[in-house]
């Protein structure tokens, strides 16, 4: 496999996350041999190789570690969202991500303000750590990935992944939002600290989590797609039958925030909508869904729709967005994404 990332690093830079880089760029070469490889020198010898490099510019792009894309600002703080128990609400905080800083969208938090383990600042009467907060991040991380993490080493947790490449993945991508991670085999690590703000890290280290663990589902989904082939005529009925039934179902788990069950749905209702979209007829199925008295279920036709019938899906989603009632969040960062997209 040829060479497809070089990480040039200055050999002054502390020592202590140089490491952890180094560490990430090796657990992605134990996963994909050849795939990636850690450079550190002088900053000037450095500087002389980036410009050769990028010069050649049909076989490198220069990307910031530091803040994605050189051209983009740290993401924008989402706003802080309560349940009506008075809880912190991930299951729908997480849902305001945008493309991630390895694609070149804006980092989640700016070099100058970084998560990092066992760094958090020294707190006083007025600004007093959050009660629970490693406790938080555990829930918060289950809320939204349906993946368990233990307190692992002092100002880590342990996250359990599917593998070798899905925790160096996670690793490098987690990284790349300015919040610190390592990886060992199947084993992702994020920083956890009782001193650690609601607010502020605690809010950080969930949301980039949840961010990126997205996107390597939907590399899964992906996958999966490929080797999919149109449903025969006869069998339209009978997925779109099972599309319905398995997104009403979706809907009421994220109604009752049963953010279990509704996860246990997500790559079903995926692979259907996917099934779907290959015939004209499974599309029309799908669209049928579009005047569904459930929102959830219009909700999630309309996102997935707007790949091949955005002039009907978008009416569908800027109406939910624009009743500021259930899903509304969902609708709004729906539109967001395709926007993003398309450019």
């Amino acid at each position: 496999m040829a060479l497809r990332a070089l990480v040039l690093v200055d050999g002054s830079s502390d020592d202590a996350r140089l490491e952890r880089l180094r560490q990430a760029v090796r657990d992605i070469e134990a996963a994909e041999p050849g795939g990636a490889s850690v450079l550190s020198g002088d900053r000037t010898a450095l500087a002389e190789l980036e410009a050769r490099l990028a010069a050649d510019g049909r076989s490198w792009t220069r990307q910031s570690l530091a803040g994605g894309s050189s051209r983009s600002a740290p993401m924008a703080a989402a706003p802080f969202l309560y349940t009506d128990e008075g809880r912190p609400d991930w299951g729908q905080m997480w849902a305001g991500f945008c493309e991630l800083a390895l694609f070149g969208g804006p980092s989640h938090r700016g070099a100058e303000d970084p998560v990092l383990a066992q760094t958090a600042p020294a707190t006083s009467a007025a600004s007093r750590p959050d009660d629970d907060a490693v406790a938080e991040i555990q829930r918060g991380i289950f809320e939204t990935t349906g993946l368990h993490a233990e307190p692992a080493d002092d100002g880590w947790l342990s996250i359990a992944c599917d593998g070798p490449r899905m925790a160096a993945w996670m690793c490098a991508s987690i990284i790349l939002e300015n919040v610190d991670a390592r990886s060992k085999r199947s084993t992702l690590f994020v920083p956890a600290h009782p001193s650690f703000q609601l607010t502020d890290q605690v809010k950080s280290v969930i949301t980039v989590v949840a961010k990126v663990h997205h996107y390597w589902q939907a590399h899964v989904v992906t996958a999966r797609r490929a080797a999919l082939t149109p449903a025969a005529d006869d069998q339209v009925a009978a997925i779109a039958r099972e599309y319905h039934e398995v997104l009403t179902a979706w809907g009421r788990a994220r109604a009752a925030r049963d953010w279990q069950s509704a996860r246990d749905l997500h790559d079903r209702m995926h692979l259907l909508t996917d099934q779907l979209a290959l015939s004209a007829d499974g599309r029309t199925a799908v669209e049928a869904c579009l005047n569904d008295p459930d929102v959830w279920v219009r909700l999630w036709t309309a996102t997935e729709g707007l790949a091949w019938a955005p002039d009907r899906c978008r009416p569908v989603l800027e109406e939910i967005r624009d009743a500021r009632a259930t899903a509304a969040i969902d609708a709004t960062w729906a539109l967001r994404q395709y926007d993003l997209i398309r450019g």
